[in-house]
């Protein structure tokens, strides 16, 4: 059994702790919030104590790891002050605001060979795991390209801390797609255009970016398009972005419940699309934290792979802020 410290206790901190409470792996023994109100309902909910800062709750509780879930500008100082206290820490995406903190938090658990992983989940849902299963196998042939969607309709952008992010759009929502983009093609971004904005809706205008277009070029040479917003009125994705990979023998197509497989064979045969009934992935990122912790193996989010995600993310919004095409720093 794993004792752990939750950090950050409402919004997505109320997520995951109701998450771990269910897990074998993991015992909450502690929370941590600013906020009295949030404590209170914490410690209603799961029994365990409260406290304003990890110092207090490490003088208090024994633990093993911690989940930092709060507004990103704290991701990097808190995550760091939790590995020198001796947890392991599962931190919240993006992984920080700036690439600097990033290579600390990574550089911390390097020295002290602490686990740090990032939540980013889609890695582990079963679409997209069976999917790049088959694009591995060779069921498309060599990969070439990945249009990748996302709608939804959200008020997420209109309140509280996102809607004070100068690219909401792509520091809450595209940091998910753009790993999950880095996850099915097997390559890092090269290059990248992206043009994001605000929405006018009935004459008021939303107070950060809701909507974005990208163009990316992988390393290995992959084209991709992106396209996401969380004011869909019409088509909408859900969560799950909607994937259709292109090769040189056939086509995939990846939504939340299903995969459909057709090869140029196959249409020049007249044969119907395969369709797919994905299989389920072993673990989730719960899990896979557990495993983590347990192995010190490093999961498929460990702060080494994310931080190239991240990386792409901060070079969308440069190529946001300046119009251009913006090459993606290798690290």
């Amino acid at each position: 059994m794993i004792n752990l410290v939750c950090v950050g206790v409402s919004g997505m901190g109320k997520h995951h702790w109701t998450t771990a409470s269910k897990m074998k792996e993991f015992k909450i023994v502690a929370g941590v919030d600013l906020n009295a109100a949030a404590r209170e309902a914490f410690t209603s909910q799961t029994g365990a104590p409260t406290f304003d800062s990890i110092e207090k709750a490490m003088e208090n509780v024994a633990a093993e790891a911690a989940v930092i879930a709060t507004p990103d500008k704290f991701h990097a100082p808190l995550s760091i002050l939790a590995m020198e206290k001796g947890l392991d820490v599962l931190c919240e995406k993006p992984m920080a605001e700036s690439m600097d903190d990033a290579q600390r938090m990574h550089a911390t658990s390097q020295r002290l060979g602490r686990v740090l992983m990032i939540h980013n989940q889609l890695r582990w849902y079963a679409p997209y795991c069976h999917a790049r299963r088959l694009v591995r196998e060779g069921a498309i042939g060599d990969l070439h390209s990945l249009a990748l969607d996302m709608y939804v309709y959200s008020e997420a952008f209109f309140v509280g801390y996102r809607s004070r992010l100068p690219h909401a759009i792509l520091q809450d929502l595209a940091i998910h797609h753009l790993d999950m983009i880095r996850y099915l093609t097997g390559q890092d971004g090269k290059t990248i255009l992206v043009r994001d904005w605000k929405t006018t809706e009935d004459g008021a205008e939303s107070p950060t970016t809701t909507s974005a277009f990208a163009l990316l070029e992988m390393t290995g040479k992959v084209n991709v398009s992106y396209r996401t917003t969380n004011r869909a009125l019409l088509d909408p994705t859900g969560y799950l972005p909607r994937a259709v990979l292109t090769g040189t023998r056939g086509v995939l197509k990846v939504t939340d419940s299903a995969l459909a497989l057709q090869t140029f064979a196959g249409m020049k045969a007249t044969q119907p699309e395969e369709t797919i009934k994905p299989e389920a992935a072993p673990r989730d990122a719960w899990g896979a934290f557990a495993d983590s912790i347990q192995t010190r193996e490093p999961s498929l989010t460990a702060s080494g792979d994310n931080i190239q995600s991240l990386r792409l993310m901060f070079a969308a919004m440069r190529s946001a802020d300046t119009g251009t095409v913006v090459t993606v720093d290798p690290g």
